[in-house]
């Protein structure tokens, strides 16, 4: 059994699409704007004086049983039952007295709270045996199953007589507020087969069945199937006895990616605020044919050490998505008997005019597809440096009482090659969150 609690209280200036955050109010301002009722653009005092804190508290905990017995050599049984807890407050205020975009000099105090739990349990066999001399075999069966529930609210009032009374009820002005509950579950059933030939050779071919919970789906589970092989060729009398180690892997696999609880969900409502009660309004809406997304992805790879002292390890990974989930959507309509004013003569078949329509479709920033650049790279993710002192300090200090004294030095991300144009090939809109939605894309990085 394990356990670990952390918790951190700090500070931190706003960013990403948001008006307070400090690039946009230094380089949003407009002089043409000033003396209107809307400006972009604070000056230095009032941005010092902007308060964001976020709070979070976070406990996780985990017990694992392993059973075997004597009448079944090679049979284990296992089970793992795992909690995690995150609790996330943030407060975001700024005060009366300085003049703020959208606010005025009226303060504001905006307050939000989630908590998200999460179970998950583990249950396998595995039974490892030997084939005649040389061949070892291991077989795994398990079920995994995982129950995440969220709450959340959030507060946002404006209008504070004194900088010194942030109390929200007694601000004037109660501008939203919003709670949520959700809970999503997920299981998955999975066998795996590993089999290692003379030490040398390395196979394992397995998959995995998806399950996953959606509100309305018609199609809620999927099956996985996955493989790889490795070679150690300084087992081989050809390589030069300074590999200790050199081997070559592949590696094939799919793997899912839900939507997201209620994207299946054909039509939902939600309220909404009018100047004169409360009303409804269509919050979203679902497809019920959605299916998980599939991720293919290959990976070559090459590893080695020599005299236990100096290693490189070169991966290269494709990668392709089927049944993406988007939440966007795209309307084309073509007429044939369209004319084009100014060009009466023009034909609209030829090649000529397709490509200076899609030239001049290019130049429309209102469509997210004239934006997608090629992102392949390649990174040298990691160059370290590892002394192992172990002998050294038993030499120093007489016996040899130390196991293992390692001091190590590491630089990631040293050199990455690329033509992407943006800031990073990797990056993600949500900040490497689980939204499938935002894979791929780079939004004020």
């Amino acid at each position: 059994m394990n356990g670990s609690y952390s918790t951190a209280d700090f500070t931190r200036p706003q960013g990403d699409n948001n008006i307070f955050a400090e690039y946009a109010m230094k380089y949003l301002v407009d002089p043409n704007w000033l003396g209107t009722s809307y400006i972009f653009g604070v000056d230095s005092l009032a941005m010092s004086r902007i308060e964001n804190r976020p709070n979070t508290e976070r406990f996780t905990a985990s017990a694992q049983l392993n059973y075997r017995r004597d009448w079944a050599p090679g049979l284990t049984f296992r089970g793992v039952v795992g909690y995690d807890g995150n609790v996330y407050t943030e407060e975001s205020y700024q005060p009366p007295r300085f003049f703020y975009t959208g606010i005025g000099f009226d303060g504001n105090r905006t307050t939000g709270t989630q908590s998200i739990n999460r179970l998950n349990y583990d249950v396998s066999a595995s039974y490892a045996t030997t084939i005649g001399t040389d061949i070892t075999s291991t077989t795994r069966l398990g079920l995994q199953s995982f129950d995440t529930r969220s709450n959340s609210a959030l507060i946002d009032m404006q209008g504070f007589a004194s900088p010194k009374i942030r109390a929200q009820q007694s601000a004037a002005t109660f501008l939203s507020t919003a709670d949520g509950v959700g809970q999503s579950r997920e299981a998955d059933l999975y066998l795996l087969e590993e089999l290692v030939f003379s030490e040398t050779y390395f196979v394992s071919v397995g998959g995995r069945l998806d399950y996953t919970k959606l509100l309305g789906a018609t199609a809620t589970q999927q099956f996985f199937p996955r493989a790889s092989g490795m070679v150690r060729l300084d087992t081989f009398d050809f390589m030069p006895e300074a590999f200790n180690l050199f081997k070559v892997r592949a590696a094939w696999g799919l793997s899912g990616q839900p939507p997201g609880t209620t994207a299946a969900d054909p039509l939902r409502w939600s309220t909404a605020r009018p100047g004169v009660g409360v009303g409804y309004v269509v919050g979203s809406i679902g497809n019920p044919d959605v299916e998980l997304e599939s991720i293919s992805e290959i990976e070559l790879g090459l590893e080695f050490e020599i005299d236990n002292s100096y290693g490189m390890d070169f991966t290269y990974n494709l990668g392709s998505a089927t049944n993406s989930i988007v939440s966007f959507q795209n309307d084309v309509e073509y007429n044939n008997a369209e004319t084009v004013v100014g060009a009466p003569d023009a034909d609209m078949n030829s090649q000529e005019y397709k490509d200076a329509a899609a030239a001049l479709a290019r130049l429309d920033n209102t469509f997210s597809t004239n934006f997608i650049n090629s992102a392949d790279w390649v990174r040298f993710h990691e160059l370290s440096l590892r002394i192992n002192a172990t002998d050294w300090l038993n030499d120093l200090f007489g016996g040899n009482s130390l196991q293992g004294v390692n001091a190590v030095l590491s630089v990631r991300n040293v050199a990455p090659f690329t033509s992407y144009d943006g800031v990073d090939p990797e990056g993600k809109a949500d900040g490497g969150q689980s939204s499938c939605v935002d894979r791929g894309v780079e939004f004020n990085l």
